[in-house]
């Protein structure tokens, strides 16, 4: 069985939603100085690298990260690499012709490209959803969909996507690294972090393969 790491590094370059400010750390303590030990803190947005939405992003009433169930969160997925489309469309989605049964679905697209150029710079020009794919997703029964970008949703379809995936109980998973992922059927494992009501969580995603 290979292991496959689909998380993005946390560090000052990586990056981020143009209304967040950048990731930092910084050192409290260092054996090199005479401490007795290496410390370091982190500031960053939950919604940094990779990381889960859940649906009190976007809905007062919804579910914080921790009150949704951990099976979702690991199971058979099918990766599909759209390499050519500017937006995922419900079209686009029809033409997949899925496994019978896929319930967890992954996209690789042109946003992949991004994460090898060094540029922390955030670009709204991404791949994403439209709200009539956010719909045939609804339609057809998936639990989690996970995407190469900082945001699932196409940048002028941000609340309509987010609100129908999350209004249904669909995990968002955000921020992947799949430049190494072909297309097919794997294994995820990609759990949040335990934080108590909070809207979404920083995640080490990982695809099991033979």
């Amino acid at each position: 069985m290979k292991i496959l790491d689909i998380s993005l590094p946390l560090s000052p370059h990586t990056p981020h939603w143009p209304t967040d400010t950048s990731t930092r750390l910084w050192q409290t303590s260092c054996i090199a100085d005479g401490a007795h030990s290496n410390d370091t803190h982190m500031e960053t947005s939950l919604h940094a690298g990779t990381h889960y939405d859940a649906p009190l992003h976007f809905l007062p009433e919804g579910k914080s990260i921790d009150k949704i169930d951990l099976s979702v969160f690991m199971g058979p997925t099918y990766l599909a690499h759209m390499p050519k489309v500017k937006s995922i469309s419900e079209h686009d989605l029809e033409k997949l012709r899925l496994p019978k049964g896929t319930s967890r679905i992954l996209f690789k697209t042109a946003n992949s490209k991004r994460w090898g150029s060094n540029d922390a710079e955030f670009n709204k020009e991404y791949v994403g959803l439209t709200a009539g794919a956010a719909q045939w997703l609804v339609k057809n029964k998936i639990k989690l969909v996970g995407i190469d970008y900082l945001s699932v949703a196409a940048f002028d379809e941000i609340v309509p996507v987010h609100k129908t995936l999350l209004g249904k109980g669909i995990a968002i998973l955000e921020g992947l690294d799949l430049r190494k992922a072909k297309e097919g059927k794997y294994e995820l494992i990609a759990f949040p972090l335990l934080i108590p009501g909070s809207e979404a969580s920083l995640v080490r995603a990982v695809l099991l393969t033979k």
